[in-house]
């Protein structure tokens, strides 16, 4: 009998319904009187050898956030807390992978680093990972799962992969890997490709120092194909490099004045623009495409992005770790909603025309800002 489970579940049902009726359980270690710590201790009491303490009042938290439904929400251990800042920033030791969670309660891949162990492996987009070294990752937060996947340099790891319904296991090294975010070259005169695969700290200078280096008068191709999203900041950065003034994304939180980015830019970059997207593009990605696609800034081409449009805060909690809760949707310039929606292109292309496609809407759309000129 595997007592920590059916704990787990035990545990979950206790604290949603604490929750419910208001019951005021805290888990600071002062707080020792409610239901849901007097079920631990019973716990404890039968299975001394078995889950700590500490797992048992993670496992509670986690059975908490599962039971609001919100497949967005999270819970990092202190231990933890390393493994998730180092996804903001450009340098970090895994297999270059970004995750995110799914409905169903899974580890999905969202995103794959070029030239790392993960892409060399060839593990796909959409893939769910079932274990780590057979270390089951079911039912785990998105935080533990990041730890049990991260470790020393050179040291194997085995993920077994559920690919549509077929399962299989690939081998990598984990590696210390920089992340380039951004990368660039010119594909037709005066015509640049910006790819940029996610919205860590510091994108959108980048983007910006990468256009100074290219001459785009006759057009940018933004590629945010398959960009899992990242940081808000960065995304509306990034729009602001091309509009000027005005509003570029906002949310209301319950019984808060509207939270609105707008646009600070004096000297926004005129060049025509294309902005690739399709449905791997998520969160800071739908952004950045929604609020170009509102201002009129920017034609649209590929396919309906993700429609992951909502707003997390984090709540230390005084122990050290923190609880990632959803407080908000985002809405587009015109005031609309990207949750559940997305974001759809002005011109429906597959990939292997989208390029094609590109180019052919920036000539018409230099031909139309020469002939204004």
């Amino acid at each position: 009998m595997n007592l920590s489970k059916y704990a787990r579940q035990f545990i979950a049902g206790l604290l949603s319904l604490s929750l419910v009726f208001g019951l005021g359980y805290t888990l600071g270690k002062n707080e020792n009187t409610g239901p849901v710590d007097q079920a631990l201790r019973e716990i404890l009491a039968v299975d001394p050898e078995g889950a700590s303490l500490e797992i048992l009042r993670q496992a509670a938290i986690e059975g908490a956030l599962r039971a609001t439904g919100d497949e967005w929400s999270n819970y990092f251990p202190e231990s933890t807390m390393e493994v998730f800042n180092d996804q903001l920033f450009n340098e970090y030791t895994g297999l270059g992978i970004w995750l995110r969670k799914v409905e169903t309660g899974g580890i999905e891949v969202a995103g794959i680093q070029a030239q790392s162990p993960a892409q060399s492996s060839g593990i796909k987009l959409g893939d769910t990972l079932l274990s780590v070294n057979e270390n089951s990752l079911e039912g785990l937060s998105l935080a533990s799962s990041l730890a049990i996947i991260r470790g020393a340099i050179g040291k194997s790891v085995d993920l077994r992969v559920d690919r549509r319904g077929r399962e299989f296991i690939l081998s990598l090294e984990r590696a210390t890997l920089s992340i380039e975010n951004v990368t660039s070259a010119q594909i037709a005169q005066g015509v640049v490709l910006v790819d940029v695969a996610n919205f860590n700290l510091g994108t959108s200078v980048q983007i910006a120092s990468q256009l100074n280096s290219f001459n785009t008068k006759n057009g940018i191709v933004i590629d945010l194909r398959d960009n899992p999203g990242g940081q808000i900041i960065e995304a509306v950065k990034t729009a602001e490099l091309f509009v000027s003034g005005g509003v570029l994304v906002s949310y209301q939180k319950v019984d808060s004045d509207p939270i609105i980015f707008r646009s600070q830019s004096l000297k926004p970059n005129r060049s025509p623009l294309i902005i690739l997207i399709n449905r791997g593009s998520a969160s800071a990605a739908e952004i950045l495409a929604g609020a170009l696609q509102d201002r009129n800034r920017a034609v649209l081409i590929g396919e309906r992005t993700q429609g992951k449009g909502t707003v997390q805060e984090f709540i230390t909690l005084n122990d050290g770790s923190k609880l990632e809760l959803t407080v908000a949707k985002y809405r587009t310039p015109s005031g609309r909603i990207i949750d559940g929606i997305g974001i759809e292109p002005d011109l429906a292309a597959k990939d292997d025309e989208i390029a094609k496609r590109a180019l052919q809407v920036l000539s018409g759309l230099a031909s139309l800002n020469s002939n204004k000129s």
